[in-house]
């Protein structure tokens, strides 16, 4: 039997354990259903998630289609996880939040990888050819950590075990992260848990960002913890377009705004113009049609002289001569009154015809249409007076607008052409932003990093072209799962300390011992035992012995090329010197602190945890707090 087979043995054996004794179900009562906006919405669970990635979402003892729904990201402290709905569900829009359940179901994962194995099993080999690169110069490498980081890009497999603290992410790993960069090679980096893959790809984006390489250069896949997403949300799968798009539709707002700014001031000005125009036109019209009134008055009073003086001839009568007299004078002085406003006369009209002519030239001008604000220019005095208060009452209501539309600072320089060329740029890449598929996003990014329980579901079959694996937590992952990453040939690197906690295996070591049980080795030993799966990957039953015989750490390594870091940067001399003891000096490895001044204080509180559904011990929070 081949190794695949044996692996497709051991998910089916460890299936039917966890379906027949009930085991790795765990059902997340929903007690808040909360739309946040768009298709997002947040869900407040009853108790902690284990994992967010692979949650199924069961309503009214139905469990849904997980193509229907995607985790955006998880709070383990609030245990609120947000989702976002990819189609029509009408089903968990109206449904009470009392009859949703979320159920992490180990038996989903665990099918998972059977199906892989019965879909690339054959596929797999030991990789045969490195990396091929030099450590980067000036990252401020120690002696071990530079040796390190030389067997991961110069060997096909390498384990690099380090206790924690000892710079296995933050300079291992980051040094050959940014040696791929360089190189212009895309790497994938793993972690078995979505807690223990937020911890390496924030400590490895920021000891990337510190030499230099930009963080569009990462991204996360599956569904990252609030604290990742919220410290780095473009790098995020879901949460990345969301922010991208949210800013871009910020910055459409901001020009719309000054687009709109721009607009109503000039509308302002305008009407700034028209309305000295139309009260100049309502003063010439006034006093061009006062006068034409008093020029009337005077011809009508000439006239009557006239009529008068007339008799007055007639009669010749002497007696009458003081009124003739009196006639003459009159006529006299209306003649000249009547000469000199047809003087004024021409010089009004000439400035009414002008400022006729002026406001309807600067209309043509403008292409303003006064309609239906201020109605055609009339010859009516009441028109004009009525158009020209209208004027300074739209003018009045511009000039409020216009203070309501204060542009960003930022932006003030920018004028009604350069806003409207940003605004279609913008429009652009709102676009370009709604039909980015991951496939797009992952051909631009370099470093992509996701579970391994993802990538098992999610990747395995359709991976970009990678020049590089990494794994970190290695010790951490159950040797079946990470017997997935070795295909294709490209160079694995793994990163761990396998004195800790080994995988979580269900089923306990004697049960283990039978022959049902067996093959569920394979979940219970770690990743570092690859080349042991790989030495007797003909010899299912001498594979299963050599497992059984070594029930956390592997046997030395022919293949793998193991570097080890024995200096912590994190503990001090006392805590490093009591792990040493304790844990690693059995096994020849002496650990040390790299700062010999600064003890750690180690408290002991006696809080014995008292019964409480929600596991919260009052005893403990009283101890501590004395």
């Amino acid at each position: 039997m081949p190794l695949n087979e044996l692996c497709i043995d051991a998910a089916q054996a460890y299936w039917n354990f966890l379906d027949q004794n009930n085991r790795g179900v765990i059902e997340h009562h929903v007690v808040g259903k909360v739309h946040i906006g768009e298709d997002v919405w947040q869900l407040r669970l009853n108790k902690g998630l284990r994992n967010a990635d692979e949650v199924r979402i069961r309503i009214g003892g139905q469990l849904q289609d997980a193509a229907l729904y995607k985790p955006v990201e998880y709070d383990p402290d609030t245990k609120v996880l947000l989702i976002k709905i990819t189609g029509p569900w009408p089903a968990f829009v109206t449904a009470h939040q009392n009859s949703i359940v979320l159920v992490s179901d180990m038996k989903f994962i665990v099918a998972r990888v059977e199906q892989w194995f019965h879909n690339f099993g054959n596929l797999l080999q030991m990789p045969a050819h490195p990396a091929g690169l030099q450590p980067p110069a000036n990252f401020n490498l120690t002696g071990q950590q530079t040796a390190a980081v030389s067997a991961i890009l110069g060997q096909p497999v390498s384990f690099i075990w380090g206790p924690p603290g000892t710079g296995k992410t933050k300079k291992v790993l980051a040094a050959a992260v940014v040696a791929h960069v360089r190189a212009n090679n895309t790497v994938m980096v793993l972690a078995p848990t979505n807690n223990a893959l937020d911890l390496a790809m924030t400590g490895l984006i920021e000891s990337c960002r510190g030499v230099g390489v930009a963080l569009d250069r990462f991204i996360r896949l599956g569904t990252p913890g609030h604290v990742f997403a919220a410290q780095y949300p473009e790098q995020c799968e879901v949460r990345g377009i969301q922010v991208a798009l949210e800013a871009a539709h910020t910055r459409m707002r901001r020009l719309e705004r000054h687009r709109s700014y721009l607009v109503c001031l000039s509308e302002v000005q305008e009407m700034k113009v028209i309305s000295q125009m139309l009260s100049d036109y309502a003063t010439n019209l006034h006093a061009k049609l006062e006068l034409d009134r008093l020029i009337d008055e005077d011809l009508q009073a000439i006239a009557r002289l006239q009529a008068r003086s007339s008799a007055v001839f007639n009669r010749l009568l002497g007696g009458l001569t003081g009124a003739n007299q009196e006639i003459t004078e009159q006529w006299t002085r209306h003649h000249h009154n009547l000469e000199a406003r047809k003087g004024e006369r021409l010089r009004v009209n000439s400035l009414w015809i002008d400022s006729q002519r002026a406001l309807s030239g600067y209309q043509r001008r403008t292409n303003l249409q006064l309609e239906p604000y201020l109605q055609q220019v009339t010859d009516d005095a009441y028109g004009a007076t009525a158009r020209s208060s209208r004027a300074s009452e739209l003018l009045a209501q511009a000039q409020a607008r216009l203070n309501a539309l204060q542009p960003d600072a930022d932006l003030r320089g920018l004028g009604i052409i350069e806003t409207e060329r940003q605004m279609t740029q913008t429009q652009q890449r709102i676009h370009q932003l709604e039909q980015m598929t991951l496939e797009v996003r992952l051909r631009q990014v370099q470093v992509i990093g996701l579970t391994l329980d993802h990538y098992i579901g999610h990747w395995a079959g359709n991976r970009p072209p990678l020049a590089q694996i990494f794994l970190d937590e290695a010790a951490y992952t159950p040797l079946i799962k990470a017997l997935t990453l070795f295909r294709g040939n490209v160079p694995v690197a793994m990163l761990g300390d396998d004195r800790q906690l080994p995988p979580v295996c269900e089923a306990k070591p004697q049960q283990m011992q039978t022959d049902a049980l067996r093959p569920c080795l394979l979940w219970a030993r770690s990743a570092p035992f690859a080349e042991l799966a790989w030495n007797h990957r003909d010899a299912p039953a001498s594979l299963l012995y050599h497992l059984g015989g070594h029930p956390q750490r592997p046997p030395p390594f022919q293949i793998i090329a193991r570097r080890t870091l024995t200096v912590s940067y994190r503990f001090g001399p006392n805590l490093a010197q009591l792990l040493g003891e304790l844990v690693y000096d059995a096994d020849g490895i002496h650990l040390t602190a790299a700062n010999q001044n600064g003890d750690l204080q180690i408290q002991v509180v006696h809080a014995p945890r008292s019964a409480s559904a929600d596991w919260i011990s009052e005893a403990q929070a009283q101890a501590v707090l004395v």
